[in-house]
């Protein structure tokens, strides 16, 4: 404590006594030392690749149930997500990172949600946004406060049972819980929007494919599904970021990746589903891509 004290960590109240400051509550596991204690568990699964390329055939990483971090934690034939739900402590910690993260990835300024006002306000009886593996509900409640509110129709929070069983009402004022897994049919029609942000790049493209089908099975002729992402650029530049690759790295370690606009464009393609536009962030690194079912020809 001597040590961490001196480096501003907490504070000593008395000889030998000590407690937290405003830096030390930083490294709580529920706060930003979840982050931390994040980057330990990949630096400990990369430490480990070496013994995974020579114990696997080369497409085996395609696996979800072969990833590194199944290797290191040996859990193969689990996915990563199935790995959270053994230890309930490490589920709530990586949401409540996520739900921190979530900050340094801005959208709501991207997509034009308030521009729908009116289109929602008319058919109020559909669904405004269905929020697909959205976590503890921040992108809605975002959305919620920049639009004022939900123009007189529903927010709905879908993500799987553990997620969902987790969350408090008070968290979730305005928003309608629901638990779904993805990979499933879409049980809500015809919704306004369909937000996938985050998800798509936790897995490669024939599960991502897959859960863009099964959302789309719900879709209405004018419903939108919009993508969030972080986009890889189209070609390496010397000097750039090193975010969108040291992301896709740690993607690459549970079954996921980071993709370019071109990747989003095949599997959007791949999907049966057009591209409306893309909005992308001042920094240029994240984007929402808005799709919609083919339109007939006028």
């Amino acid at each position: 404590m001597r040590m961490l004290v001196a480096v501003g960590i907490g504070r000593e109240t008395a000889p030998d006594e000590y407690a937290h400051n405003a830096l030390s509550r930083r490294f709580h596991p529920m706060a930003w030392g979840g982050v931390a204690r994040m980057y330990v568990e990949y630096a400990r699964v990369m430490a480990m690749m070496p013994d995974y390329l020579r114990a696997h055939r080369p497409d085996d990483i395609l696996d979800l149930r072969k990833s590194p971090f199944a290797f290191a934690a040996g859990l193969e034939g689990k996915t990563y997500y199935e790995m959270l739900d053994l230890d309930l402590e490490d589920r709530d910690v990586w949401n409540r990172v996520f739900h921190n993260m979530a900050k340094n990835y801005p959208f709501r300024d991207m997509f034009p949600f308030r521009a729908l006002e009116q289109q929602v306000r008319r058919q109020p009886d559909r669904p405004f946004i269905v929020d697909v593996g959205g976590g503890r509900g921040q992108s809605l409640q975002a959305i919620r406060d920049t639009c004022g509110g939900s123009f007189g129709s529903k927010l709905i929070l879908q993500d799987l049972p553990a997620v969902i069983d987790s969350l408090r009402p008070e968290d979730l004022s305005g928003i309608e819980p629901m638990a779904h897994d993805a990979f499933t049919p879409q049980p809500v029609k015809n919704a306004h929007v369909y937000l996938l942000r985050r998800l798509l790049h936790d897995f490669y493209d024939p599960e991502a494919v897959e859960i863009l089908k099964r959302t789309a099975s719900a879709m209405g002729p004018d419903s939108r599904l919009v993508i969030c992402e972080l986009l890889l650029p189209e070609r390496v530049q010397t000097g750039a970021s090193l975010l969108p690759y040291w992301t896709d790295i740690c993607l690459m370690m549970i079954g996921g990746q980071e993709r370019s606009l071109s990747g989003y464009e095949a599997i959007i393609r791949d999907a049966g589903l057009e591209l409306v536009q893309v909005y992308r962030s001042k920094d240029g690194h994240n984007a929402m891509i808005e799709t919609r079912l083919p339109q007939p020809a006028s």
